[in-house]
């Protein structure tokens, strides 16, 4: 009965701990990769994916906030097409990452996100300036 129950629970593991499973048996780059290409997908950004990408990523040092530095410059690259439809929420957990690093390279990047994007997006990039120019924790997401 109690392994019924084990096989259970790991079957209900969200995503974003099935992630995070899986980074555990791969190499430092292959896991930071790992999770900068799921939080960069996502759709709806929830608790776990918030923690995966904002708490874990700048765990794993410059590297990973290097990656999360490329990954944003490609993001402003996309057309505006691109970056209007969908693609806002998964720049979210980027922004979170930088923001959690407290890493003053994402400032001039997210200050061009705040100047060609509107509305939520622009007012996520510009929390996360600022959270990174006043060296202030960023706050939870609700």
């Amino acid at each position: 009965m109690a392994r019924k129950h084990h096989e259970e629970h790991e079957l209900e593991l969200s995503p974003a701990q099935q992630v995070k499973l899986q980074a555990a048996s791969l190499s430092q780059d292959e896991e930071i990769n790992l999770i900068i290409d799921y939080v960069s997908q996502l759709d709806v950004v929830t608790g776990g994916d918030a923690s995966l990408g904002e708490r874990h990523l700048p765990s794993l040092g410059s590297e990973a906030l290097d990656a999360v530095i490329q990954r944003l410059t490609e993001m402003l690259k996309q057309p505006q097409v691109f970056r209007d439809n969908g693609y806002g929420t998964r720049h979210v957990s980027l922004f979170r990452a930088a923001a959690h690093a407290l890493d003053p390279r994402a400032i001039p990047l997210l200050k061009q996100f705040e100047s060609q994007q509107g509305g939520w997006v622009a007012a996520f990039a510009k929390q996360a300036r600022l959270t990174i120019e006043q060296q202030t924790s960023y706050p939870p997401l609700p």
